[in-house]
């Protein structure tokens, strides 16, 4: 993507490749929820799963939903990435989910998910538990981390998401 803008912008026509390449290719990540404006309802799990697969370049490998206790998003997503392991899949239910749509923040989804496709990272999920075992926790991703860039005779550049949850 930084080679494609610095391309982009040095001279019309290769703004204009650019242009069509990613019109033709789709982005690397979308945003999908429940709420359908045009008809001022839910739409149903499987579509906003369909909805953001068919959205992205090439399937995803990270998937971050948010769903509350009344959508079935999470087995529907789980349905149809059981077979694909490289897709990892991070998600919580909440009570209110707000969704970024175009320029505007919707409040009135029972489902959102964003799903991203990051052809050259791995995705490492892990899970820091409140309570009295968070340095155990912490000190198992740190362990988690080194072995990886040991591994690697270049090294292993990392990107930290946290994305918290619940209690704590």
């Amino acid at each position: 993507a930084k080679d494609a803008g610095r391309l982009a912008v040095s001279a019309k026509r290769f703004y204009y490749f650019i242009h069509q390449y990613r019109n033709l290719s789709g982005p690397e990540l979308v945003t999908c929820s429940s709420w359908d404006p045009a008809t001022e309802g839910q739409v149903r799990s499987n579509q906003v799963v369909q909805e953001g697969i068919q959205g992205l370049q090439k399937r995803p490998n990270l998937v971050l939903a948010f769903n509350s206790p009344r959508s079935a998003l999470s087995d529907e997503l789980s349905k149809r990435f059981q077979a694909n392991q490289d897709t990892v899949i991070l998600g919580a239910v909440a009570g209110d989910i707000q969704v970024n749509q175009s320029t505007n923040v919707e409040h009135k989804s029972n489902a959102s998910a964003m799903f991203a496709n990051f052809p050259q990272a791995e995705v490492v999920p892990f899970a820091i538990e409140y309570g009295p075992q968070v340095d155990e926790d912490v000190e198992s991703l740190k362990q988690k981390l080194l072995q990886r860039n040991m591994s690697d005779g270049e090294g292993w550049w990392k990107a930290v998401i946290v994305y918290a949850c619940g209690h704590g």
